[in-house]
């Protein structure tokens, strides 16, 4: 399992993507860095790009008035 997690690479299929999305990172995250999920945003054609201060992997447990503004912001921009 953990070889096949390792060797999981779908970067090059980022570029397909075509409904709105939201790469959201904690500042301190160090599973999903913010400069990876930055890198990931700008691949993404139209996506968003957040990151959360004082918030690590588990963003919505340890900011979760800011994970949630942040969401429902993205929602109400691109659904409501």
């Amino acid at each position: 399992a953990l070889r096949a997690i390792a060797g999981f690479d779908r970067r090059a299929a980022l570029g397909a993507i075509d409904v709105p999305t939201l790469c959201l990172a904690g500042a301190h995250d160090r599973t999903a860095p913010p400069d990876v999920m930055q890198r990931m945003a700008a691949r993404i054609p139209g996506a968003e790009y957040t990151c959360l201060a004082d918030a690590g992997h588990i963003a919505n447990v340890e900011q979760p008035v800011a994970f949630n503004a942040a969401v429902v912001a993205f929602l109400q921009r691109h659904f409501l």
